[in-house]
């Protein structure tokens, strides 16, 4: 089993606890079961365009454009986003920094990219599960079946994938990357 594999089903059982704890909820999904969850610590955003630019540059890695930034401090999460994109892309980058805030407060998850001497393979791999997190909170799994089941009984002119995207409020791309992944599981 590829670490990618393990690590995005770890957290799509944490995603099904918080969203567990949270109870009900409605389209589009928003943060604040991921905030309840982790009991504790209060949160806040910020748009990363407000950071200093000697500091944004000094987290990019190489010529990366940096969308997304958090850290955890005196009991605060601080997640950072790019608020001149639009606003699907917002709410990706901002669930992907929640993925790397789980990331983060995971000890066995850092044991295992510790492990790992090719620090590329780590980086790679730290932001596969992160964009993973990201596609599976914003469009968890059960829900987004039944809205597959509920949309191909609408006969319309607009695409599966577009109507999805709509409902969920997430892009194009992060649909057709879902329906990829989890097509074996969408035919059961």
């Amino acid at each position: 089993m590829s670490m990618v594999h393990k690590w995005r089903f770890h957290y799509y059982g944490i995603i099904h606890s918080v969203f567990k704890s949270a109870g009900e909820f409605d389209f589009p999904i928003v943060f604040a079961p991921l905030e309840n969850y982790l009991d504790g610590f209060s949160v806040e955003y910020h748009n990363i365009g407000d950071l200093p630019s000697d500091l944004l540059s000094d987290l990019r890695y190489e010529d990366e454009v940096e969308e997304g930034w958090n850290f955890i401090h005196d009991g605060t999460i601080h997640i950072f986003y790019d608020a001149t994109v639009y606003p699907k892309r917002q709410r990706f980058t901002i669930a992907h920094e929640w993925g790397h805030v789980f990331q983060k407060l995971d000890w066995e998850f850092k044991q295992d990219m510790e492990a790992i001497p090719d620090v590329l393979e780590q980086k790679r791999i730290i932001e596969s599960v992160a964009n993973h997190f990201a596609a599976y909170y914003l469009v968890p799994f059960p829900l987004f079946k039944r809205e597959c089941e509920e949309t191909i009984e609408i006969q319309t002119w607009y695409p599966l994938n577009s109507r999805l995207a709509d409902r969920f409020n997430v892009s194009e791309n992060v649909i057709t990357n879902y329906m990829i992944n989890f097509s074996k599981r969408l035919q059961k």
